[in-house]
């Protein structure tokens, strides 16, 4: 899987020290590090609306996660749903 992101893109993705990062599309920084999965969701749904980019929610295998029922929809047109 190419590590490359779309700039107009924030990712929820796993930190292979532990943990989740929340970064911008192609970025080699992260915005943000949480050791909780869920308080990256809410972080990067709260960058991702202020910069007006979508959200995409990796799992902890790096892949972006797929919709399920029972999850709660994050913002974007292509929205990814993940748990709450």
């Amino acid at each position: 899987m190419s590590n490359k992101r779309e700039p107009g893109t924030h990712h929820v993705v796993p930190n292979p020290q532990g943990g989740w990062d929340v970064r911008r599309g192609g970025a080699d920084r992260a915005a943000g590090h949480f050791d909780h999965k869920t308080d990256a969701v809410d972080r990067g749904r709260e960058i991702s609306r202020n910069a007006g980019t979508e959200l995409k929610i990796h799992n902890r295998d790096g892949r972006i996660g797929l919709n399920r029922p029972g999850f709660v929809g994050v913002d974007g047109p292509t929205a990814l749903l993940v748990p709450r």
